[in-house]
């Protein structure tokens, strides 16, 4: 099933033509639930202040790289929008003084894409309490700090990821230390229905803990559309979940 899976993202390309017309598309609706994505975005916002990001076009899609330097708050990060679909981002803060509000959105035009389909994510990374007085990453969005849809209308995917964490101090001279965050994932797992989908959106949102705490974090979304002729990969999913059921009742 897995290799089935990674075999069809492998080969799949953008289709150029069938891209164009879901842009073309895409303009004349609305999204209810949120706003209309017409072009590959990126944006961070840090308490309050906003940063556009440029994306840098390729054969395949939408490349970004950035850094600020501000005092308080600076942020590096980088990524990719691969509109056949999948976004990927790497990010690092660094919170000084009080503790800031960090939100990352990465919004594409997508291939359209229908039911069924298979969604996956992952987010990963590291927290480093440089002052030695404690540590916190809380999500400040929801429940959950990486947040992914596709629309119109704007449709949860189903794999939300990143809990709240925190830990205490670690006075010298144990300070600074550094604490995994992750690894987090969710997937393959059967996706929304029934679209066909042309946006794609993901928001990293979460309040940092400051002091100087640094934060790196890496993650993944991807949306598969599963042919016709592959639509045991889905049967395969539900088998297998049955089948696990099935063993833990004999035991």
């Amino acid at each position: 099933m897995t290799n089935t899976i990674a075999n069809h993202i492998t080969s799949s390309r953008p289709r150029a033509a069938v891209l164009l017309g879901a842009i073309a598309a895409s303009l004349l609706q609305t999204a209810s639930g949120g706003s209309l994505i017409t072009d590959p975005s990126v944006l961070l916002v840090v308490d309050g202040s906003q940063y556009p990001i440029e994306v840098r076009p390729d054969s395949k899609g939408y490349g970004f790289s950035f850094g600020i330097d501000q005092p308080d708050a600076p942020v590096s990060m980088s990524g990719y929008l691969n509109p056949d679909p999948e976004i990927s981002f790497s990010v690092t803060v660094t919170d000084f003084g009080t503790p800031s509000v960090f939100t990352f959105t990465f919004g594409q035009l997508i291939v359209p894409t229908g039911a069924p389909n298979v969604v996956s994510a992952t987010l990963v990374g590291t927290l480093e309490d440089v002052g030695g007085d404690g540590i916190s990453l809380t999500p400040s969005g929801g429940p959950l700090a990486m947040v992914s849809l596709v629309g119109p209308p704007n449709t949860n995917m189903g794999v939300d990821l990143g809990p709240a964490v925190a830990y205490g101090r670690t006075p010298p001279p144990t300070s600074p230390s550094t604490y995994p965050y992750g690894a987090f994932s969710a997937g393959p797992l059967v996706g929304p229905g029934p679209g066909p989908w042309t946006t794609m959106q993901t928001t990293l949102s979460f309040a940092f803990s400051g002091g100087g705490d640094i934060a790196r974090l890496e993650g993944t979304v991807t949306i598969l559309e599963v042919p016709e002729v592959n639509g045991g990969v889905l049967f395969g999913l539900a088998a297998l979940a049955t089948g696990v059921a099935w063993k833990r009742r004999r035991r």
